[in-house]
C-alpha cells in the first residue's frame, strides 16, 4: 500500500510539473488593449475606430521606415473607411533598424499625445523617402515641420519637441517593440486578428468574414 501511495504521489508531482511547464511556456497574449501604465509611459494604445462597436480588431506591427508599411498605409486607411464602425486598428511600432525609424516612432507618439497621430503617421509614410536617409538632425527638423502640418498649425510645437525627448514617450515606443517581440514579429507590416497572424493576401477576407459574423 505504501508503495502505491508513493507511486501516486510521484505521478501527481509529475503531472503538476508538466502543467507548470505548459503554463509557463505559453506565449503571453499581447493581442489585447493594454491600459496606460508606468511600463508604457502612461501612454495609451494608438487606436483607430470605435473599440466598443467593432466586430474585428486588427493589430498592426509596423516600422515607419519600412516601405512595405508605407505601401500598406493607404490600404489600411481604405479598409477602415470600408468597414467603418466594424473594424478597429491598433497600431504598434516595431523597430527593424531602418535609419531614423525609432526617431520617427518617437515623433509619432509625441504627435499622439496632442491627438494628431493618425494625421502624422500618414505624413510620415507619404514623406518616407525625404527623412529615411537624412541625418538625425535633419530628420528631427523635418518631424517638427510635419507636426505643424498634421496639426494644421494648432499643435504646440515646443511641447512636441519636448515630448519627443521625454522618457515617457521613449517607454511607450520600447513597450510597443517588446510586444512585437513577444508576438513573434519578424517583419513588417505584420497583422494579427484574434491572436493569430494573418497573411497580407488574406487580410481583407478575414476582416470581411469577421464583420459578417
Amino acid at each position: 500500500m505504501k508503495k502505491v501511495l508513493i507511486a501516486i504521489a510521484v505521478a501527481l508531482v509529475a503531472i503538476v510539473g508538466i502543467a507548470l511547464i505548459v503554463i509557463t511556456s505559453r506565449p503571453e497574449q499581447v493581442d489585447r488593449i493594454f491600459e496606460p501604465s508606468e511600463e508604457n509611459g502612461e501612454i495609451p494604445e494608438k487606436i483607430l475606430g470605435d473599440i466598443d462597436t467593432a466586430k474585428v480588431v486588427v493589430y498592426e506591427y509596423g516600422d515607419y521606415g519600412c516601405h512595405y508599411c508605407a505601401d500598406w498605409n493607404d490600404k489600411i486607411n481604405a479598409l477602415l473607411e470600408k468597414y467603418s464602425g466594424k473594424m478597429v486598428l491598433v497600431f504598434r511600432s516595431y523597430d527593424l533598424g531602418f535609419q531614423n525609424g525609432r526617431l520617427a516612432a518617437l515623433a509619432a507618439t509625441a504627435a499622439q499625445l496632442q491627438g494628431y497621430w493618425n494625421e502624422y503617421k500618414d505624413i510620415l509614410f507619404e514623406r518616407q523617402s525625404d527623412w529615411a536617409s537624412a541625418s538625425a538632425a535633419e530628420a528631427s527638423s523635418l518631424f517638427v515641420s510635419y507636426f505643424a502640418e498634421a496639426s494644421g498649425g494648432h499643435g504646440n510645437n515646443v511641447q512636441f519637441r519636448d515630448d519627443m525627448q521625454s522618457k515617457e514617450v521613449d517607454k511607450r515606443v520600447s513597450f510597443e517593440n517588446k510586444l512585437g517581440i513577444k508576438a513573434g514579429v519578424d517583419g513588417t507590416p505584420t497583422f494579427h486578428i484574434n491572436g493569430k497572424q494573418v497573411s497580407l493576401s488574406n487580410l481583407e477576407q478575414k476582416i470581411e468574414e469577421k464583420c459578417k459574423d
